[in-house]
């Protein structure tokens, strides 16, 4: 049965994390990047904006530890929908923002909603050279994950400016809520194949640690910061959750009604989670990479 395919991809936050899982996963052939491709096209940047509550609280406090001045040049790699891109256009009304996605869904979504003078929205992939810069700093959030580490963040530094700052957020594939709530599914004996998917990918996701640093030491950088941090969001809507769960390309192969059953039993396993856990407040935990480069 193939409807739980894309669990299996579904590494890290709400990402599919194919590229993400070691070395191997980025060495795919060309027809497998075709089908990811294929995957971002036909991901809704709809509901992707409505679901990006927790990741965008999460970067929002990284950013504000990010020295930005109002006339810089700055590169979102992996914009996604734009909603962040228009954040940093704010930062620097002096400066101008570029945003790069490889989804055509979401650069779409992007000129469609956002429409301030000082930015500009491209179809970019971060793997392949970059034609645009130098900038003044690039920041890249919950995108990563998607690509070959090394090729990716060797082509952002050579579009970056001497002295400028590479800060990104992606996914380790470590513990999150996310996760726990998928397991809750394994041990209710619910949906079997999702229980047979989110053991693979837990083998899996305890790779890619090992492989991301293996991708940094082969790249020529002298200053970097690499940590993982365990973060929390408080929601203040249960929706939120429901919302970050369809915002995920996560069962999209399912019937409707299939669809939505999982999405309901996700939902109420949340919700009966955080009542023991936080005493009835909702809260998200997940771990991911805080990743600075610095071009000397």
């Amino acid at each position: 049965m193939k409807s739980f395919q894309f669990l299996e991809n579904c590494v890290g936050e709400l990402y599919n994390l194919q590229e993400a899982l070691g070395k191997s996963f980025w060495k795919k052939s060309r027809m497998d990047n075709e089908s990811l491709l294929a995957i971002l096209n036909n991901w809704s940047a709809t509901n992707y904006a409505k679901g990006n509550y927790i990741l965008r609280e999460i970067s929002s406090k990284f950013l504000a530890k990010i020295s930005i001045h109002s006339n810089d040049y700055l590169l979102d790699a992996g914009c996604g929908d734009g909603s962040f891109t228009q954040m940093l256009a704010n930062l620097v009304p002096d400066g101008y923002v570029l945003g790069l996605d490889r989804s055509k869904t979401m650069i779409d979504y992007a000129n469609k909603h956002c429409r301030s003078i000082n930015v500009r929205f491209d179809i970019g992939d971060i793997q392949e050279p970059i034609i645009y810069g130098p900038f003044d700093n690039i920041l890249s959030f919950w995108c990563l994950h998607w690509t070959d580490l090394e090729k990716s963040l060797s082509n952002l530094y050579h579009v970056l400016k001497p002295g400028g700052k590479i800060c990104a957020i992606f996914s380790s594939g470590k513990q999150s809520t996310l996760f726990e709530v998928l397991n809750s599914l394994q041990f209710q004996n619910l949906y079997p194949d999702v229980a047979k998917n989110v053991v693979q990918s837990k083998m899996m996701r305890e790779n890619y640690s090992i492989q991301c640093r293996r991708a940094l030491d082969n790249l020529p950088f002298k200053s970097i910061s690499f940590v993982v941090e365990h973060c929390q969001v408080e929601l203040p809507d249960l929706g939120l959750f429901e919302n970050f769960i369809h915002g995920a390309p996560l069962f999209k192969d399912l019937p409707g009604k299939m669809y939505q059953d999982i999405v309901n039993s996700m939902v109420q396993f949340f919700d009966e989670y955080c009542k023991k856990k936080y005493g009835g407040k909702w809260v998200y935990e997940t771990t991911p990479y805080f990743l600075t480069i610095t071009r000397e």
